[in-house]
């Protein structure tokens, strides 16, 4: 049961961003400028491991050890290491 305003809200939207290259431009933004500057960081950085994302979305996986790629906290749990690195960038 869609209601015509709302699927008429949907399809201005998908339009909109449609004629604005709104799509495109973020991956623009993804591949020249996010994708290099997280790369430059997390090889910078003693906990940075790989570098994954399109578009505007990005990650930087965070590691206990650069050379075997350790997880620097337990899937889906948290280390004190993890905090560590949550307090710095607060």
């Amino acid at each position: 049961s869609g209601h015509p305003l709302a699927t008429a809200a949907a399809v201005a939207t998908i339009n909109a961003m449609a004629d604005e290259g709104i799509v495109e431009n973020a991956a623009r933004i993804g591949s020249e400028v996010l994708a290099p500057a997280l790369k430059d960081l997390a090889d910078a950085a003693v906990t940075g491991g790989e570098v994954r994302g399109a578009g505007v979305f990005w990650a930087v996986e965070l590691v206990a050890d650069q050379n075997t790629r350790e997880p620097l906290a337990p899937y889906g749990s948290s280390s004190a290491a993890m905090n560590s690195v949550i307090a710095e960038c607060k």
